[in-house]
Parts: C-alpha cells; sequence; structure tokens
C-alpha cells in the first residue's frame, strides 16, 4: 500500500485509466461479439434451409427419374461450400443412399455421419419439416430435410422416404467476428494511448513539475521564517500554493502566540511547584514533567515515560479510587479529574499526592485521547492538619473484627473452595450514612463505640459460616457462603438476607445516653469468579455499594447488571 501511494499521478492516472477503458471496451465488443453470433446463426440457419430446399427439388427429380448419378453430381456440388462438412442422402432404413464422402455410401448412417440422429427420421418424413440444430460445442449447423424417393418396384409411388442430412461448419465465420472485435479493441487501445501520452505531457508540464517544485521549496521551510514557496503553478496548482502560504503565515503567528502562552503557564506551574503529566491514553505514554519526578526523588534516567510507571507507585488501598475517579471523569459524570493517594518514592516512603487533571481530546467514538493534569505534594499539608483535626479515619482495633488483608485471605480460599464445589456464595459491602454524620462530631468516645455495637450486632445475626469484617471507615463487608448452585437462586437468597441484615440494622443503637439510627446502602457481587482476585471481588462488592448510594428508588444494588430485573421483583 506505501509503494502504490509513493507512485506519481502521471503514472497512475494513465495507467487506471487504461485499465478502465480495456474493460468496459472489452465488455461492450463483447456483447456485440454475442450478438453477432446470434446474428450470424439466424443467417446460416435460413441459408441452411435454402439450401436443403435447393436439394430436396433437384434431389427428388432426379431420383424419380432413376438418375443416380445426376443426384450424387448435385450432392458433390453443394459439398463445394467450404462451410458445408457433410451432405448425404439417407432413406427410411437409415442407410446412407448419397454422401458427399463415398466412403460413407450404402452404410449404416448412425455409425458413419458424424453428428447423425437418427431418431429424427421418422419424425422430418411424418411431418414433412425441416429440422435445423445447432451444435454450440462444436460450432455447427446440422439440417434433416425429408426427401420423396421412388419406391422399389413402383415408380408412381412418390412419397418422402428419405432425409437430406446436412452438416454445417461456424468455426470460420465465429473466427472472422473474433478477429474483427480483437482488431477493434486493438485499434480504440492504440487512439487511446496516443491520447493519454498526449495528456500525459500536459499533466507534467502543468501540474506534476509545479507540484514538485512546490514539495521541494516546502521541505526546506523554516515555520517560524516562511521566506520563499515556489509559486509558478497554474490554475488550481497556482490557488494551492497561495493557499499554502497564506495557511503557513497562520501557523506561523499561531506558535509564535502558542509559545508565549506555554512559557506563560510553565512559569506559573515553576512558581507552583506542581508536576506536570500528559497521558496519551491509546498508546499508555506519558509525559511526565521535571518536577512530577522530583516530587518522588527521581531523576529522568530513572523513570520511563509509561502510565504503568504512575499506576505502579500509587498505594495498593489508593487504587481503586484512582481508577474509580478516572472512569467517573471518562464517563462525563465529572469535567475534573481529582484524586488524593499515596505514591511509593525512590526511597521506598510515600508521599501524599493531590492529582488534578481533565480530558483535553476525544476520538469519534466519544472515547478520550489525551488527558493533562498536574501533581500536588500535600505531605506537609496533611502532617500539619493532624496537629489541629481530629483524624475521621477510625483505627480498625475498635470493631474487633478482621481487617481488610485478613478479608481478602478468607475470599481467596473461597473463591476456589465454591469453585470446586460448584456452589455459590455472595459478598454484601454496606455503608452507614447516618454514621458518616456522626464522625463528623469531635467526640470520638462515641463513634468508636458506636463502631463496636455495630460490630457485635453483626456478629449475632450471621452465622459462624459467615465471615465479617470492617474495611475502613464506615465500610463493612460480609462473605456469605455456600447459598446454592443455582446462580439466580442464590442471587435471590443473597438478596433476602442483605435485606433481613438491613432490618437488623434499622434497629437503634443506644450510645451512652443517645439513641441513633443508622440508614445504610448495600452493594452485592456473587462469586466464585476463577482468574479474578480477591481485591478485584471486593471493589465489585463496593463498586455495587457505590451504586447504591447513588440511586433514588432504591438502596440495594447488584455488581451484575443482568440481575437487575431480580432486584426490581423484590422491592
Amino acid at each position: 500500500m506505501n509503494k502504490l501511494r509513493s507512485l506519481s499521478l502521471i503514472i497512475l492516472l494513465p495507467a487506471l485509466l487504461i485499465v478502465i477503458f480495456i474493460v468496459l471496451q472489452g465488455s461492450v465488443l463483447f456483447m456485440e461479439y454475442r450478438q453477432q453470433q446470434a446474428n450470424l446463426y439466424i443467417k446460416s440457419e435460413q441459408d441452411l434451409k435454402g439450401l436443403a430446399g435447393q436439394l430436396q427439388t433437384s434431389l427428388s427429380n432426379s431420383l424419380m427419374r432413376l438418375e443416380k448419378s445426376q443426384a450424387q453430381e448435385f450432392v458433390s456440388t453443394a459439398a463445394l461450400n467450404e462451410n458445408v462438412k457433410t451432405v448425404a442422402v439417407v432413406d427410411n432404413n437409415q442407410q446412407v443412399v448419397l454422401s458427399n464422402q463415398f466412403r460413407e455410401k450404402y452404410m449404416f448412417a448412425k455409425l458413419q455421419l458424424e453428428g447423425y440422429q437418427g431418431d429424427l427420421l421418422d419424425r422430418v418424413i411424418n411431418k414433412n419439416e425441416i429440422i435445423v440444430q445447432l451444435s454450440k460445442q462444436k460450432e455447427e449447423l446440422v439440417a434433416y430435410a425429408p426427401l420423396q424417393m421412388i419406391s422399389k418396384g413402383n415408380s408412381l409411388n412418390r412419397k418422402f422416404n428419405g432425409v437430406i442430412f446436412i452438416r454445417y461448419s461456424l468455426k470460420s465465420a465465429f473466427s472472422a467476428l473474433a478477429y474483427q472485435s480483437v482488431f477493434r479493441l486493438v485499434k480504440f487501445t492504440l487512439v487511446l494511448l496516443a491520447t493519454l501520452c498526449l495528456f500525459v505531457y500536459l499533466i507534467n508540464i502543468l501540474v506534476v513539475v509545479p507540484l514538485k517544485r512546490f514539495i521541494t521549496s516546502i521541505d526546506n521551510i523554516d515555520i517560524n521564517n516562511p521566506s520563499y514557496i515556489d509559486m509558478s503553478g497554474f490554475g488550481e496548482v497556482g490557488l494551492l500554493q497561495k493557499s499554502f502560504m497564506r495557511l503557513i503565515a497562520e501557523i506561523s503567528s499561531n506558535t509564535h502566540r502558542l509559545e508565549i502562552r506555554e512559557q506563560r503557564w510553565a512559569n506559573a506551574l515553576n512558581g507552583a511547584r506542581d508536576g506536570v503529566w500528559d497521558w496519551d491514553v491509546d498508546s499508555g505514554e506519558v509525559y511526565f514533567s521535571k518536577r512530577w519526578k522530583e516530587m518522588l526523588g527521581f531523576h529522568k534516567e530513572n523513570i520511563s515515560n509509561d502510565v504503568i510507571e504512575w499506576e505502579n507507585r500509587v498505594h495498593p488501598d489508593d487504587l481503586y479510587s484512582v481508577f474509580e475517579d478516572l472512569a467517573a471523569h471518562f464517563a462525563g459524570s465529572h469535567s475534573f479529574f481529582e484524586n488524593i493517594h499515596r505514591m511509593k518514592c525512590y526511597n521506598g516512603e510515600y508521599r501524599w499526592i493531590l492529582s488534578r487533571g481533565q480530558t483535553v481530546s476525544w476520538d469519534t467514538e466519544g472515547n478520550p485521547k489525551r488527558v493533562i493534569g498536574t501533581h500536588t505534594d500535600l505531605s506537609l499539608y496533611r502532617e500539619m492538619l493532624k496537629e489541629v483535626k481530629v483524624d475521621s479515619e477510625l483505627s480498625e482495633n475498635v470493631t474487633d473484627l478482621p481487617d481488610r488483608e485478613q478479608f481478602l485471605l478468607h475470599i481467596e480460599v473461597e473463591n476456589q473452595r465454591l469453585y470446586d464445589q460448584k456452589m455459590q456464595g455472595a459478598l454484601i459491602a454496606f455503608n452507614c450514612d447516618r454514621f458518616k454524620h456522626i464522625s463528623e462530631l469531635p467526640e470520638t468516645n462515641k463513634i468508636n463505640e458506636l463502631l463496636y455495637l455495630v460490630a457485635r450486632r453483626l456478629e449475632q445475626h450471621h452465622s459462624n459460616a459467615n465471615f465479617v469484617a470492617h474495611i475502613k471507615g464506615f465500610e463493612f463487608v460480609i462473605s456469605i457462603d455456600d447459598i446454592g448452585s443455582d446462580y439466580e437462586a442464590a442471587a435471590t437468597a443473597a438478596l433476602q438476607m442483605t435485606k433481613d441484615l438491613e432490618s437488623a440494622l434499622q434497629v437503634p443503637f443506644k450510645v451512652f445516653d443517645e439513641q441513633f439510627m443508622l440508614n445504610c446502602a448495600f452493594g452485592l457481587t456473587l462469586f466464585p469468579a476463577i482468574g479474578v482476585q480477591a481485591s478485584t471481588l471486593l471493589h465489585q462488592s463496593v463498586r455495587a455499594l457505590k451504586m447504591a448510594e447513588q440511586a433514588q428508588d432504591t438502596n440495594i444494588q447488584f455488581y451484575d447488571n443482568t440481575l437487575s430485573t431480580l432486584l426490581q421483583e423484590n422491592q
């Protein structure tokens, strides 16, 4: 394809025209040739019937007078036509009486006469008709004409008791037609070639040569200082050259203004001490600025321009929230991407980074192609904030429940076990909106007490076969195992257990002298899923939880959208 694109128009256009002409003209000549063949067949059939009629009269009269020698002379004379291959008289006993080939006389016609069909003899004699048949394979006509012959012993008994067999070849006529058609095609082609030579010469002078000079001048041009562009073209080529000259001038002006803006932007970023990243989504290549690398203790040679360099340095506990916020931005839910997460430095330590960005270009299907953003180091700010703010993140030890890592280990084992036993399980992640409100209060002892009471109620509500864990902050997760082998039946059972759990959590909690009501949202996902990591299963349930928090008509969501009908039926 690249070689085809590199061909000059001076070669490509004439070659294309010649091919089109030969195909079209050849098709026309072929159709004319076939029509001429049909006309030739009609004319030859008429000539053959005329010849057969003449032979009927002359042979009948000669045979009636018993002048066989004269009849033989008529047969031989008719065969002098170069297209007539066989002329023979066959009696009603299928015996050759007369023939232009003497070796065929008095022989059995079916064995000696090429193309002869004996079963037509009775039809020709009885119906007194001339039959002409065409053999396309042999390119010849065969005629059968009735003939009056004298019955043996009775010269007055005249009747049709024989046939005249004529084999007429069309090969020479068809060859002449083919020759004429080929000759016409060659003649037309030569005329076209002469015309194309003149056309090529004019195209070369008026288009190709000016374009080559134009391209040469463009290759040598300095975009920042466009001095000379060849303007010697005629007509549309000259207009193209003038338009390109105006375009070059406009690009040069815009480039200068862009350089000024980029310098202004670079100065602002340097003053803010922010790092810059520029991500090509399709290729996965990311430009990291010098300051971006310095934040993490890297030099230019220590880190490549690949998005995996960023992803691998995000703390495992923060990675899912980064992906979630990116997905929300790509889906159009947020006009900007913004996320605070920890990133691993060159020395192994983690720093808190505020990452902000925006998609600046999309493909034809609306998918992001390029995203540009900045990184701001928040580590010092967060250290200072700890001194004046009560930490809203609650200790995992308050609940006395397994933590996230212990839960993931449990799910890894259960995922394989349930798959081997062909059973189904479910993860139920839930969060309490009311609990979030309480956590904003400075009375940490009340928060810890409420967390402890929630954990105890979860342990009382579920059997020992289930696994309850406190993930972080206000999020809990429960693993329900062995709830059946059928997928939809397991989903129905998990949904009912979730509703029972919701009823249990709606009973007020008494914390010191106050009572609190919890309003929870629930996210469900079913497993096992071979090849899927335990952390992914947990993320699926948390994702379903986030959808439930955003939903207006329900506080329970499945991660699998195909189960939405089941959820609606059980509302």
